[in-house]
């Protein structure tokens, strides 16, 4: 998101305070995702709501690529916060079901390493990338392939899983 904010000053001219004022967007929908993840889980139950949420994440970000629009692009921002914090406490959640109250704390200490770790492997890579002469776009549409790649084996999961419970 800290790469959308430069987007739109180097790319729109729009001011620096401007800019980072769109950052504050994204903490507003972070903070709306954390909150309202477990009341989106209880009414349509965890993997469905993980599928949604990888779904308004690939939009948020295909929106970035498809506009020129400020406005849009601003949305998208609000739209991406509420994606990321409701996939955190979403994949919590989930992870707790499928491996129990008990191990549920190892495995979620493991499971948060392992973003965290991915996040600064993909920062840092996007930003030798952008040093590289890579264009915003090309960004972009990286966490675009990144979204959908998550989004597609959401939907394969919850169809395995449909299909599973089907069989049995």
């Amino acid at each position: 998101m800290l790469f959308l904010t430069d987007y739109l000053h180097r790319r729109f001219g729009t001011t620096i305070d401007l800019s980072s004022q769109l950052f504050s967007l994204v903490g507003v929908g972070s903070l709306i995702g954390a909150l309202t993840s477990g009341v989106i889980a209880r009414l349509l139950g965890t993997p469905w709501s993980l599928t949604l949420n990888y779904l308004l994440g690939a939009v948020a970000v295909l929106m970035v690529l498809l506009t020129g629009s400020v406005t849009v692009i601003t949305l998208s921002a609000f739209m991406m916060g509420f994606f990321l914090l409701c996939c955190v406490s979403l994949s919590s959640i989930r992870t707790g079901e499928i491996t129990g109250i008990t191990r549920h704390p190892h495995d979620w200490g493991v499971l948060t390493l392992g973003f965290g770790l991915g996040l600064a492997i993909g920062s840092y890579g996007l930003s030798g990338l952008l040093s590289l002469g890579a264009s915003f776009y090309m960004l972009f549409a990286i966490a675009q392939g990144i979204l959908a790649t998550a989004l597609l084996l959401s939907v394969w999961l919850l169809f395995r899983r449909k299909r599973g419970q089907a069989a049995g």
